[in-house]
């Protein structure tokens, strides 16, 4: 179904093309505006399309910059998009081809070409990189889309079939690889991770018992035996993993027993008895002895008792736990943990609870201290019929949340919180000397209250800085600042200082919210849009430009010292009215010396007008000078009333 787009189409496409509608050059756009000005440097033609490759209409795009939410592209014309994916991860494809073909011609291959779909199949399935080699041309195919074992053993044999020699490269999404590791005792997957500007392309070796460690490209290199990784090395018998030996598939040997002689076939005689020896794994050769200790994967049955054991400790100490630090607790990868993964584990001790006790899994924290986002689900199964809409989930979730901590109480705890909150009670001493070990209350130390209530301080600040880091560009000023105020509260109920890493995290926030706080408002950008547009539509009858130091002295002092962002909100305020046919009054305001302003070819794109190349953007602003000198006519009509702003 294809998806509509306007005029001011905000979809967040983060990635692109450059060069035109069916190049393979992908470019990926930082959201963080910090960044958007090094990325326009890298790309001064702002030539930026969404490119059939990227299963896009082709038509041009233009980078936005925002600082209250993420940069994105969007496109210019309006027009009809089928468009599907345009996260970050949208042109991966494009990158892991263009990345592998600088590689092997790095290494002096020949005849080197990359195919990002073959006919009959659909983009983003899988990605084709042929060279030539000595022997004959050979193929590396990188597997992105998910397929089952018969289309990938048949998809084998035809490349087998027509090429000298074919590898199978296994994207993040792929699981065949577990295929590819059964055959040939290790698996080479593929992914891609922003850094800076870019999507840079990684290498990592999946084989049992070991986690998967990503490198570079640049740090593998291509033999004839195929794509040879830090983690593999190079033998005779071709590429292992490296401090392991590979042996060949075990084969079960039956001695055959003889013919049997025609004279006994005719008597029915029975032959004699032969023994067939069975050659196993340790007659025939000594078994593989692993170089590095094999750590055995946990069952789903361990890690639902590790979950169960850590929601009840967190209930106790009546805190609240992430799902990183869940998942951290009972030894397996987050990354693994689908949201039907995660309900496919808690179901199991949920079920099991009495009636009246609470819901464990309400202690798993979401965004912020939202539920979990597989709780919904987890709850349906468990028939819960209660909770219909989000409303009801964190209201469910409060009371759950409160019925745990109150269930589950840990002694220590609780004798803290007396002493710490009630006047010391008249100590009773025993009748009997044989009644006091056991009437007597334990000491509390105070490596136990820093357990208790450290640990759900920690957690709650972790959990509040990741949501910042997320979701913190698009929340207004007010959201932002009640979320520091939430985290210095959770910040003074330690008891240990945060770690440098977690107060450089706090540091940088606070820093962000205080440079929002004094810049100016969006009413206050409107209210200096109001009176520049009057100032420079006089200036317009003589085409004379005016430099922002002028514009302050005539209009108000702050104007020079704005902020170069907010700077074009002004004047993209100013030519929001203007016609699409006419000039910008933004033409008008110049740097020193009658020179185009820097701003100048930032408030063109954000207009959606046409941006000049860097060496032709002083001829082209001079010529929109020249035309306000020719146009007497009115450009726009004022309807709202000038209004001084008021900081």
């Amino acid at each position: 179904m294809s998806i509509p787009v306007d005029e001011e189409d905000t979809r967040k496409v983060q990635t692109a093309v450059a060069g035109g509608p069916g190049a393979d050059r992908p470019v990926y756009l930082p959201m963080d505006a910090v960044e958007f000005d090094r990325f326009i440097g890298l790309h001064p033609s702002r030539d930026f399309y969404c490119g059939s490759l990227l299963g896009g209409c082709g038509k041009k795009l233009s980078a936005r910059k925002y600082r209250d939410k993420k940069c994105h592209f969007a496109h210019v014309a309006s027009g009809h998009c089928r468009r599907t994916s345009t996260n970050e991860a949208s042109a991966d494809h494009l990158y892991i081809g263009q990345a592998f073909v600088a590689w092997l011609k790095e290494q002096k291959y020949k005849s080197v070409q990359v195919h990002y779909k073959r006919k009959g199949q659909s983009l983003r399935e899988f990605v084709d990189v042929s060279y030539g080699r000595g022997h004959g041309p050979h193929l590396m195919r990188v597997q992105l889309a998910r397929r089952s074992k018969s289309e990938w053993e048949q998809a084998d044999a035809h490349l087998q079939g027509q090429w000298a020699g074919s590898e199978w490269l296994f994207g993040p999404d792929s699981l065949l690889a577990n295929w590819q590791v059964d055959r040939q005792g290790y698996a080479v997957r593929i992914q891609c991770r922003s850094l800076g500007l870019t999507r840079v392309v990684e290498v990592g070796v999946q084989y049992p018992g070991a986690p998967i460690e990503w490198v570079p490209l640049s740090k593998c290199r291509m033999t004839t035996h195929g794509l040879l990784a830090p983690a593999l090395e190079l033998t005779s018998k071709g590429l292992v993993p490296r401090g392991q030996q590979v042996l060949p598939p075990t084969r079960h040997v039956v001695q055959t027993p003889p013919t049997v002689p025609q004279q006994a076939r005719r008597s029915g005689s029975r032959p004699p008895a032969i023994s067939a020896p069975v050659v196993t794994p340790s007659a025939a050769e000594p078994a593989r002895q692993p170089s590095r200790p094999v750590t055995p994967r946990p069952t789903d049955r361990e890690i639902s008792a590790a979950f169960h054991k850590a929601l009840r400790e967190t209930a106790r100490s009546r805190g609240l736990v992430s799902m990183q630090s869940l998942a951290e607790r009972a030894k397996v990868p987050l990354a693994s943990l689908t949201p039907a993964r995660w309900t496919e584990l808690l179901r199991p001790f949920e079920l099991q609870r009495k009636k009246g006790d609470p819901v464990l899994s309400a202690l798993i924290l979401g965004e912020g201290e939202d539920p979990a986002p597989f709780l919904g689900e987890l709850l349906r199964q468990l028939n819960w019929t209660s909770v219909r809409n989000e409303q009801d989930l964190k209201e469910f979730c409060r009371r759950h949340r409160a019925l745990a901590h109150s269930t589950y109480v840990d002694p220590s705890v609780s004798a803290v919180r007396t002493v710490a909150s009630e006047p010391a009670p008249k100590r009773e001493f025993p009748k009997s000397s044989y009644e006091a070990p056991n009437q007597l209350p334990g000491p509390v130390s105070l490596e136990q209250l820093q357990t208790s209530d450290g640990r759900r301080a920690t957690e709650r600040l972790v959990a509040a800085l990741d949501y910042l880091d997320r979701m913190g560009d698009e929340l207004h000023l007010d959201q932002l600042q009640t979320f520091l105020r939430r985290i210095a509260a959770f910040e003074e109920a330690m008891w240990l200082c945060p770690t440098p890493e977690v107060q450089r995290r706090i540091t940088a926030w606070r820093s962000h919210s205080a440079e929002l706080a004094a810049r100016p408002t969006f009413r206050e950008i409107c209210a200096y849009a109001d009176v520049v547009r009057l100032a420079l539509s006089t200036a317009a009858r003589i085409a004379r430009p005016l430099t922002w130091m002028d514009l302050g002295a005539r209009l108000d002092p702050r104007l020079p010292a704005l902020h170069p962002d907010d700077k074009v909100s002004v004047l993209v305020e100013v030519d929001r009215p203007t016609c699409s046919d006419r000039p910008l009054l933004s033409a008008l305001v110049a740097a020193p010396g009658n020179r185009v302003h820097p701003l100048y070819a930032q408030a063109l794109d954000h207009l959606d007008r046409p941006v000049p190349p860097p060496h032709e953007a002083q001829v082209a602003w001079e010529q929109d000078v020249r035309r306000h000198r020719r146009s007497g006519e009115p450009q726009f009509t004022i309807t709202a009333r000038v209004a001084w702003p008021h900081v």
